[in-house]
């Protein structure tokens, strides 16, 4: 098994997958995504190679920034699910914590 450390924005015109050059700081995997803007997502928790994380990392996309946010989940979590509400709020729920 190989993880794929970049990410992959599908173009409905185009009926393809389109690999950006944009890598993840890790190999992440049971982690929750949410849009910030356009062109920016946020991944929380997860697991990594390391192990289980409680980082929040959002990537800007049209940027091609990466950026640490200097916040954490309260846990370590993994396999949670997530989202974000219209007035911006983000809630995460359920999940393995650690």
């Amino acid at each position: 098994m190989t993880r794929n450390p970049y990410f992959e924005k599908y173009d409905p015109e185009k009926n393809m997958w389109e690999e950006l050059k944009i890598r993840l700081i890790q190999g992440i995997e049971a982690s929750i995504c949410v849009s910030n803007a356009p062109n920016s997502i946020t991944i929380i928790g997860g697991k990594t190679i390391q192990g289980p994380t409680n980082a929040i990392t959002t990537y800007n996309l049209e940027e091609r920034t990466v950026t640490r946010e200097n916040f954490h989940l309260n846990k370590y979590r993994t396999l949670h699910k997530g989202f974000k509400t219209q007035d911006g709020s983000v809630y995460v729920m359920g999940g393995d914590e650690w």
